[in-house]
């Protein structure tokens, strides 16, 4: 938070989960996000509890991401979904959205598991292989939504082999 009344910064941590609900933080100027969530929302809404109404200053936002871990491809991913939520909020107020069903895909989840460093995997993934990674014996099976504890089940079976 930002300095107080003694001139001495102040500081308040919390949890992304626990703090980013019923807050108003307006003495505060920055926020730092030192892991990246699945849910753009989330994000959204821990930096909306220090932007309010009644915030004299600007806020800054402060973002870490380990290069080369699995924290870029939940970046990108969360950074892809906040773009969809954009277009889908787009849509619904011009009336002709629908609800999309929360949870990963077979897609979202191969993403997140491949290496950052092949740049090459990444984009064939996001382009015409859906599916390829969905069935890959030349079965060709339907995106399916995933919760998160299945999808780390699939994704598990098919590392090892099983799948």
């Amino acid at each position: 938070m930002g300095s107080g009344r003694s001139g001495a910064p102040r500081v308040l941590l919390l949890l992304i989960k626990q703090g980013a609900n019923g807050l108003n933080l307006t003495e505060a100027q920055h926020v730092v996000l030192a892991e990246p969530l699945l849910d753009p929302a989330v994000e959204a809404q821990a930096v909306g509890r220090v932007d309010r109404i009644g915030q004299r200053r600007s806020t800054h936002v402060h973002r870490f991401v380990v290069e080369r871990t699995i924290e870029e491809n939940v970046h990108r991913l969360c950074q892809q979904r906040a773009a969809a939520m954009d277009l889908s909020a787009a849509s619904i107020k011009r009336g002709a959205g629908g609800q999309e069903k929360g949870g990963l895909t077979v897609r979202d989840v191969a993403l997140l598991l491949r290496r950052p460093d092949n740049e090459e995997e990444v984009m064939e993934a996001e382009g015409d292989g859906d599916a390829e990674l969905a069935g890959q014996a030349g079965q060709q099976q339907q995106q399916q939504r995933l919760d998160p504890r299945q999808a780390v089940a699939a994704a598990a079976l098919r590392r090892s082999g099983a799948a």
